[in-house]
């Protein structure tokens, strides 16, 4: 007979711990794409800086 595993919930806890590890990341990110597009328009290159501004 096949017995199903009984599913541990999540805590509390364990959940805002996990919210603030993916805010960190989520952080971490926005903070690499505006470093990109300010480096993207400070740089002499041969792109579109409105778009860059509009991506970014």
């Amino acid at each position: 007979m096949n017995q199903r595993k009984k599913r541990e919930r999540i805590t509390d806890a364990e959940r805002k711990e996990a919210y603030k590890e993916a805010s960190r990341f989520v952080l971490d990110i926005a903070k690499l794409v505006f470093a990109g597009v300010i480096l993207g328009s400070i740089m002499d290159m041969d792109i579109n800086k409105g778009f860059v501004f509009g991506v970014g």
